[in-house]
């Protein structure tokens, strides 16, 4: 009696001993593919970035910007108006779609705003600056009322983020 006593104890010991090593190596299993997972999209992500930037160091965009902060200074939409050429709208709307698709990027949290900042911000800055002040006008003479939503989206994005890392302007 005592021996099949013993032999059940035992049984009933390996069964428990073996569901918990089950679960431990489950568990274990998620944990390598939550981490592969991690590392594909952060991947992704590193992928994703340098595209852009290859998209925007090019020979063309670097032309358009160069251009661009070489206009005249304007401080009112008359200003701005008077000196644009059918040459020059095509120049700006180089650049416009560009930033269009980085706040797409970004309003739709396929980027981070800080990755993004961090590769652009100041120079998206510097040349959008320029416009923001005078793009309802914008809007208005070309009958767009949405021409630069998602780059104005882009420019307030960068602000908020430059204003909560001022350490970032040295």
């Amino acid at each position: 009696m005592v021996e099949a006593i013993t032999f059940q104890t035992i049984f009933q010991f390996l069964q428990t001993t073996s569901i918990m090593v089950g679960i431990v190596y489950y568990l274990m299993i998620l944990q390598n593919q939550q981490k592969s997972q991690q590392q594909a999209l952060d991947t992704r992500q590193a992928q994703l970035l340098m595209q852009i930037y290859n998209r925007w160091d090019n020979p063309e965009r670097c032309k358009a910007f160069t251009e661009i902060w070489n206009w005249d200074e304007w401080t009112t939409f008359e200003e701005f108006y008077n000196q644009m050429t059918p040459e020059k709208w095509v120049t700006l709307n180089s650049l416009v779609l560009f930033f269009e698709g980085l706040g797409v990027l970004i309003r739709t949290k396929k980027v981070e705003v800080n990755d993004l900042y961090l590769l652009l911000g100041g120079t998206t800055i510097g040349i959008l600056e320029r416009f923001i002040p005078i793009l309802p006008e914008i809007r208005e003479n070309i009958g767009y009322p949405t021409y630069m939503s998602e780059t104005k989206y882009l420019y307030t994005e960068f602000v908020k983020y430059k204003e909560k890392h001022p350490d970032l302007m040295q």
